[in-house]
């Protein structure tokens, strides 16, 4: 909706989550599973609020990846697959690993499916896998798979040799260069670091680079990233001074769960003092459940319990259309509304 941002908008500002639009801004345009394309994601963009200033704070959102993905097809003529195929996958030897979850062969049955908790029970749900937007995290890989990319990121992009003192020779195979893994690592965006963590943790600083949050504990550097899609979250660690890298995969939907993993191996690598992080965790999850509860009730006592329609209900039934989610039904069914998106 800015035209100096339009101006000035780089190919790192995509990757840096500084755009000035909301957290997950436009995320219902991509998920559920949606008839829109890439091309409704970028005309609608004008359409979404700006929250901040351009570059002044830091808001995670899933479209700039879109687009970024969309600059990769743009600019080499091919889709951001087949791209991601032929220069990392192939070139790493990551034959587990595909570009969307539908390119796994239908008869390897060595593949995980997602859990999501309902009423108090886990229960088997068909993922929703952000096929149709890619970029934005749809990859399907495996443990093995991931550590060969850790061991590149880690090597500075070299990959295939031995690597003598954490240092690849210069004669090396790369997928990039030394100087582009310091621009990947190097802090973009600032975020904030609670006093708390500073206590526990020791962390003294907080940011994102192109791609990976980055931040300080107990003395070491870490570099690392979470995913999520329905019913399955992951993570990725990197120590770069320990050469150390952990990818945690899971088919259910906590992230205290990997959390909780990724610290119990950091604590023993690090030789830290000894922590029960299943029940630092679980106690965490519990105060913010209690949170978001009360946060809920707080809003519907402020509700007027006497206020009144301004029309019967029934008067309210008709479609409505919004630049960014096309048309809205509402419909009117046994004295009570219905509202169906007409694009997700």
């Amino acid at each position: 909706p800015n035209a100096y941002v339009t101006r000035e908008f780089t190919i790192i500002d995509l990757l840096a989550h500084n755009s000035g639009l909301g957290l997950g801004a436009g995320d219902l345009m991509i998920w559920p599973h949606t008839t829109l394309t890439n091309a409704d994601v970028i005309k609608g963009l004008k359409y979404l609020p700006e929250v901040s200033s351009f570059r002044s704070e830091f808001a995670y959102d899933n479209l700039m990846y879109i687009i970024a993905g969309e600059v990769i097809a743009r600019v080499t003529g091919q889709t951001w697959q087949n791209v991601i195929q032929s220069r990392i996958f192939t070139p790493l030897g990551m034959s587990n690993t595909r570009a969307t979850y539908s390119l796994i062969e239908s008869e390897n049955g060595n593949v995980a499916r997602a859990h999501v908790p309902l009423k108090g029970e886990l229960n088997v749900v068909g993922g929703n896998f952000l096929e149709k937007f890619s970029s934005a995290g749809s990859v399907a890989s495996s443990v093995n798979d991931m550590s060969f990319w850790l061991k590149a990121q880690l090597n500075e992009g070299a990959y295939g040799v031995k690597i003598e003192g954490n240092t690849a020779d210069k004669q090396s195979p790369r997928l990039f260069s030394a100087m582009q893994s310091r621009a990947m690592w190097k802090p973009r965006t600032l975020l904030s670091v609670p006093s708390k963590a500073t206590e526990q943790d020791k962390t003294h600083f907080s940011a994102y680079g192109l791609g990976w949050f980055m931040k300080d504990y107990h003395g070491v550097k870490l570099i690392h990233h979470s995913g999520g899609i329905l019913g399955m979250v992951s993570k990725v660690v990197l120590v770069p001074e320990e050469n150390l890298g952990m990818v945690i995969l899971t088919n259910q939907q906590s992230g205290s769960a990997f959390n909780a993993i990724y610290h119990q191996i950091l604590n023993e690598y690090l030789e830290l003092p000894e922590k029960d992080w299943t029940a630092y965790y679980h106690k965490k999850q519990e105060k913010r459940v209690a949170k978001e509860k009360a946060r809920l009730a707080k809003a519907a006592d402020i509700v007027n319990k006497n206020s009144a329609h301004s029309l019967v209900l029934r008067d309210y039934a008709k479609t409505y259309v919004d630049n960014w989610y096309g048309e809205i039904h509402i419909s009117y069914k046994n004295n009570k509304l219905h509202m169906q998106f007409g694009n997700t």
